[in-house]
């Protein structure tokens, strides 16, 4: 008999953007995206034709997605939109799956002053000197490990799943 896998269900999927003074808070949680680990991670951008951050804590953009360097052979990639495809590049040895879709929640915080909106939960310099667009910053936010892909006037956000609630309310304070 085969196995039946449950229907995904994650917290926030399906609400409006909630409305922050100045923006929005967007749940991207059910939005498809790809973590990808081990020493075959070049080869494995080389096979589905995308490039390969030059440096740790860099994006790379193409075809709509942005390309994440996490680490030394570590991505996460998402889409720019949420019908941008996420090519596959099966049989690549030593390219392993990160799981990035499953365990991570993915808030995009879109308004001009979000570093501000950030600064009293991390300890980290996200001034634009510290932390320009393009790139990734590796944290703690609100007791969380966090991983942030900074952009002009928005940040996407990756946390563990199951602070999502606790992580939105915050946000949605400021």
């Amino acid at each position: 008999m085969a196995a039946m896998t449950s229907i995904r269900h994650f917290p926030l999927t399906g609400l409006p953007p909630a409305a922050t003074p100045g923006g929005f808070i967007l749940d991207r949680t059910a939005w498809p995206r790809k973590g990808l680990r081990g020493a075959g991670t070049p080869a494995w951008c080389a096979a589905a034709g995308l490039p390969f951050p030059g440096r740790v804590n860099t994006v790379a953009q193409s075809h709509g997605l942005r390309i994440a360097r996490l680490g030394s052979f570590e991505l996460l990639i998402v889409p720019d939109s949420r019908s941008a495809a996420i090519p596959d590049a099966p049989g690549i040895p030593d390219a392993f799956d990160g799981y990035r879709d499953e365990s991570w929640a993915w808030l995009r915080v879109e308004r001009p002053e979000w570093r501000d909106l950030l600064a009293p939960l991390t300890s980290t310099d996200l001034s634009p000197r510290s932390a320009p667009a393009g790139s990734v910053v590796q944290t703690r936010l609100a007791t969380l490990d966090a991983v942030l892909l900074i952009e002009d006037d928005a940040v996407d956000i990756f946390a563990d799943i199951a602070s999502t609630d606790f992580l939105l309310a915050l946000l949605g304070e400021g």
